[in-house]
């Protein structure tokens, strides 16, 4: 039945795969975001929104990271019923 442990973490496990990418993309967008701002910032001029954008970036790859992990996870346990 759809209800069963095995059919619900294929679903969590399907939908963890769809925002991988998703993530991926910001990351990436993120990164390159930073990589202007490095670029435009001149030695004396401080950019004020250079900071929010590292600590977001920061938490992007938090994300990702657990993301990836989770996946791992529930492809394990997956593995693991009967």
């Amino acid at each position: 039945s759809p209800s069963q442990p095995s059919a619900i973490f294929e679903r969590v496990l399907d939908m963890v795969s769809q925002v991988l990418p998703l993530i991926g993309e910001v990351q990436r967008e993120s990164a390159s975001l930073l990589q202007s701002l490095a670029t435009t910032q001149s030695a004396n001029q401080r950019i004020p929104l250079a900071g929010p954008v590292t600590t977001s970036h920061a938490t992007i790859q938090r994300a990702s990271k657990t993301a990836l992990e989770l996946r791992h996870s529930i492809k394990r346990l997956l593995k693991s019923l009967p």
